[in-house]
Parts: C-alpha cells; structure tokens; sequence
C-alpha cells in the first residue's frame, strides 16, 4: 500500500524582504503521476530554516521538520514540524520540539509509525547562538523525542548518547570545513519492527575542529524500552 507523498519547497512570504520565509508542499495521491500544490502557510518569522525532513505514518498523515533559526544573525535555533492530516489539504501551525531547557537544536530527522506517532532525534546544546558560532566548550548532545500524539504535541524527551557527540560550532550549509562538519552529520532514524528506533549519527567529541580531531567515528543508538511507534 502506497500513501500519497509530498514535496516541500522555502519560499519567501515577501519577496522584498528577508524577514519571513514559509513552506510550500506539494502533494500527490497518484504516486507520483499527478501533483496538488498547498501552502503551508504560516510565516516561520525566520532569517535561516534548513533541513527539511519528511514522514508519512500508518494512517497516511504527512509530517515535515526543520530546524528554524531566529534573528539576523541568528540567536538560537529550534526543531518545529506540521502535520498534514490524510485527505485534508491544510497543514496545522508548527509544534516547537525540543525541551525550553535546549537553546539551539540543529539537524532533525524524523521517522513515523502508527497513527499520530512520531520520533524526532537531533543535536541538542544549551548553549545560546548561531551553531556555526557557537562559544568554544559547547556541547552538544544526541537527543531524541517521542511524540505519541502529533495533533496535540505530546513529547516524551531523553538522551539517546550518554556523553557530549560534538563540541563548539557545527555549520549547518555548504562544505565549511572549518566548522566541526564530519561525515554522517545529517543523522538516520529508522523504525524497527517492533516500534522501536535506531539512529545513526557521526561523532566529533574533543577536538577543536575537524582540521584537529583524530577521529569521527559513526555511532548508532538503538533504544530499549520506552514509548513505541
């Protein structure tokens, strides 16, 4: 059984100005062979949205998730999705993710399961800036968050790594070397066969840059127990 899928697009909400940006989607109930266009439409009230990730659960509802930075240069950065409920056009205004005690968050990815139930892992710090300048010492941490009801945003959060993954800045566009970029930094998630989930995510503990570490290796998590998909 194949669901419809959607395509997302950033579109500026006005062309003169770089204070807003919103989501176009485009959504096919024909696999493919024809295509609907729907305005996500509200305004992100951002400088910088990236990373937009897809998910379709057991029910056939869409999800998208990104991270959203705030202020020009950026002050802060959250993990946010929406739902597109099957066989409704309009999608619901954004949930912020991640707990208020993780000032910036940065490269979610997203996996569905049955009705209404998602899980969104991600780099996490407390600490408060643009992550490709983030103070040196931050640390960033792997995070993950069940969400057993989408409509309504219910979270449960934890700490998928024990220790810190990554310290200082991570660049979250192009080939900037210079900040703490590794292979696999756009983590995996995938849903087991039992609800479960696995991440995979690269690792950069302990050198002050990727010019200076002597490893990056690439980890996966596996969970145990807990709420499943």
């Amino acid at each position: 059984l194949i669901y419809d899928c959607v395509c997302l697009l950033i579109v500026p909400v006005d062309s003169s100005s770089v204070n807003g940006t919103a989501l176009a989607g485009f959504n096919s109930i024909t696999q493919g062979a024809t295509w609907t266009v729907t305005n996500v439409t509200f305004d992100l009230d951002s400088t910088d949205v990236s990373l937009l990730e897809s998910a379709i659960d057991d029910a056939g509802n869409q999800y998208v998730v990104w991270a959203n930075a705030s202020g020009n240069p950026p002050s802060g950065t959250g993990i946010y999705y929406s739902m597109r409920e099957a066989g409704n056009l309009s999608w619901r205004n954004p949930i912020r993710v991640q707990p208020e005690s993780v000032k910036t968050a940065v490269f979610p990815a997203i996996v569905a399961g049955g009705n209404g139930k998602l899980g969104i892992a991600y780099y996490a710090s407390n600490s408060t800036g643009n992550p490709a300048h983030m103070p040196t010492g931050s640390q960033w941490l792997l995070n993950y968050t069940y969400v057993s009801d989408a409509r309504n945003g219910t979270f449960t959060h934890l700490q998928a790594d024990p220790n810190p993954v990554k310290n200082g800045s991570i660049c979250q566009g192009g080939a900037c070397k210079w900040h703490n970029r590794s292979f696999g930094d756009y983590m995996g998630i995938t849903r087991l066969v039992d609800g479960r989930v696995s991440i995979s995510y690269s690792t950069l503990w302990g050198a002050a840059d990727i010019e200076t570490a002597t490893e990056a290796p690439i980890r996966f998590a596996q969970q145990i127990d807990g709420g499943r998909l």
